[in-house]
């Protein structure tokens, strides 16, 4: 037998729940740079038109942050990442082609204003096969 469910009461929110992307946009600039999140490991790999890339345990993500976390992400779609900030997986071969995905996905959502998930298509149709990503940078 299955348990009867309440429904959600979402009236407190200050925001349209079927609209995360304004949500995430609205609060871009008040996010706390001091925030730390304790228990995450962090490896910092270098550096990338000022965004900092770290190597992240995106399982420890998973099961403690945010159950959506995939391969990569940046502070304008992921409210716990600093906008400083690009963090890859451990577990893709490639991580500076996720970073430079990550960078070009940020740049489309701040510069043009784009949702996200229109800015993570345009950045599949910018990057899908270019080896090189690092001539992409600037060009959005």
């Amino acid at each position: 037998m299955l348990k009867e469910l309440k429904p959600v009461d979402l009236t407190g929110n200050d925001y349209d729940v079927n609209d995360i992307d304004s949500a995430v946009r609205s609060r871009w600039n008040k996010k706390d740079k001091d925030l730390e999140i304790v228990g995450l490991e962090k490896k910092f790999l270098g550096e990338k038109d000022d965004f900092r890339i770290y190597r992240v345990d995106n399982e420890w993500i998973k099961n403690n942050l945010d159950v959506g976390f995939g391969t990569g992400g940046h502070g304008l779609v992921h409210s716990y990442i600093p906008l400083d900030e690009i963090w890859v997986s451990p577990n893709v071969e490639n991580k500076w082609s996720i970073a430079l995905h990550e960078i070009t996905e940020f740049n489309l959502m701040k510069k043009k204003a784009m949702k996200y998930k229109e800015a993570h298509k345009k950045t599949v149709e910018l990057t899908g096969g270019v080896k090189d990503k690092n001539n992409l940078l600037g060009k959005v």
